[in-house]
């Protein structure tokens, strides 16, 4: 019997729910504007109405999660043209590089003479580590032989700009007695824009040779890359008198490479201490990246 009386009263109160919502006038557009009063059908159920059910004001509802993704399309955007404009690969990538470059080179002294030498040089790089072996050999009267070893390690300091620390040593193998073996420590910012870098390079070699003091150079280069194959190089130096019978040099230098294609390069060099007519230096590199 209590079971009923539920049962009964449920549906009564079912029955009484529907009979109101019957003898209610219809509101289409849910705006609490009855239609057979409502001037402006169809507004929108967010809109918010006068008597007569025309929009007062509208009301908008912004996604976070769509305004997230405006952001991201920008700043997507953003990159994209950065790295167009941008060339330069300022932060290196973890990926193994090793090249060997093969050089031929012709240089002449103050006192007028002048020597041939060659080169062979092999760097290994990975992220922002780099290290370089060459040895060169020259003949100036007595062969001279010499052998660098030097490694740098490159730090970002911001997304257009690098500083380089360096050091190593240059190894005398040759036969004569005054020549030692001499070390140095170097230190280089780069600033990059566009296709464009700038950069200041300072080298202090702790000089062993016999009758020698210790060097100092100071470098500036300003180059450029004038399209995807060809890189430019103006640069000018300024080293100390390292022995007696010197005087400080002011040299100017032009460098430019070409690349071939994945695995091949070339490179050439001229150098001329613009003080000193009869001192210059002229070399051309092959070399092949692996």
């Amino acid at each position: 019997m209590i079971f009923k009386r539920i049962q009964n009263s449920i549906m009564l109160s079912m029955l009484i729910c529907s009979l109101g919502f019957k003898a209610q006038a219809a509101d289409s557009d849910f705006d609490g504007v009855a239609d057979n009063q409502d001037k402006c059908p169809n507004s929108k159920i967010t809109d918010i109405v006068d008597k007569n059910g025309c929009v007062v004001k509208r009301v908008r509802f912004k996604s976070k999660k769509l305004s997230t993704i405006k952001k991201a399309k920008k700043a997507n955007r953003l990159t994209y043209l950065q790295r167009e404009i941008k060339p330069f690969k300022v932060r290196p990538l973890k990926e193994f590089k090793l090249s060997a470059i093969l050089g031929i080179g012709y240089a002449k002294s103050n006192s007028g003479a002048s020597t041939n030498y060659k080169s062979l040089s092999l760097v290994y790089s990975y992220d922002k580590v780099s290290a370089m072996a060459s040895f060169c050999h020259s003949k100036a009267g007595d062969a001279i032989d010499d052998l660098t070893l030097a490694i740098y390690y490159t730090f970002n300091i911001t997304p257009k700009s690098t500083f380089e620390l360096g050091g190593g040593s240059y190894i005398a193998l040759s036969s004569k007695k005054e020549n030692k073996t001499d070390y140095f420590l170097s230190a280089k910012y780069n600033y990059y824009f566009k296709n464009y870098n700038i950069g200041i390079r300072y080298e202090h070699t702790f000089m062993h040779d016999l009758n020698a003091k210790d060097g100092n150079l100071f470098n500036l280069s300003f180059g450029a890359m004038l399209n995807k194959k060809v890189y430019m190089q103006f640069y000018y130096e300024t080293q100390n008198a390292i022995y007696k019978n010197q005087k400080r040099t002011h040299t100017i230098g032009l460098y430019g490479s070409y690349t071939i294609n994945k695995h091949w390069f070339i490179s050439a060099e001229f150098k001329k201490d613009f003080r000193h007519s009869n001192n210059y230096d002229a070399n051309f590199n092959l070399g092949y990246l692996y």
